[in-house]
């Protein structure tokens, strides 16, 4: 939904009563194409492709500091880093995993 400017929600994010906020980011920290971590706040710039306007440590610091919402960032390695509006068969399958993994979770 974000895209490259997840910075354009925050107002959304931190005005609703969250319980938790969930990014999902292509990262480099496998050569492992959909390898999946969850990321801690340290990690997340150095891991992350860097295609957001801004930093998403920055993003998520401010997320915290204005709501009470819980915010995870989980990456999913990448191989080609390449933007495009295609993902690969590999973060496909990987990312139809979390959403049943999370629909699971959550019913």
């Amino acid at each position: 939904m974000a895209e490259t400017t997840p910075e354009n929600f925050l107002s959304i994010l931190t005005s609703n009563d969250f319980s938790y906020i969930i990014f999902f980011d292509a990262c480099r920290f496998s050569n492992k194409e959909g390898e999946i971590k969850i990321l801690n706040i340290e990690e997340i710039d150095t891991f992350s492709t860097s295609t957001h306007t801004s930093s998403m440590s920055l993003i998520i610091s401010f997320i915290n500091h204005a709501s009470k919402a819980k915010v995870a960032v989980v990456g999913i390695s990448i191989t080609d880093s390449h933007y495009n509006d295609e993902l690969s068969a590999v973060i496909k399958k990987k990312a139809n995993e979390l959403i049943s993994l999370i629909n699971d979770a959550t019913s």
